[in-house]
């Protein structure tokens, strides 16, 4: 269980995810969002707080955030939310 505390917000986010390891968590436009390793799949994912899978790969560099973007480097491509 991963939990997480938004200090701006004052708002509280909790995960719970079986057979899937954390990586790292970023706040990206006042959401929640968390790199994990899918250990069924073996297949890295990016979910949001509500466990929608929005991308999945094999191979992740970082994640890259603010308050404004949201940056994922996928091998020679970079997918960047605004």
């Amino acid at each position: 269980i991963l939990y997480a505390y938004n200090m701006e917000e004052h708002s509280t986010f909790a995960f719970k995810l079986e057979g899937k390891h954390f990586i790292d968590i970023a706040v990206f436009k006042s959401q929640l969002y968390a790199l994990v390793w899918n250990t069924k799949t073996k297949l890295y994912e990016l979910i949001d707080q509500d466990f929608n899978v929005l991308l999945q790969d094999d191979d992740y560099s970082a994640l890259a955030v603010s308050e404004q973007y949201l940056s994922i480097p996928r091998g020679e491509a970079v997918y960047l939310y605004q």
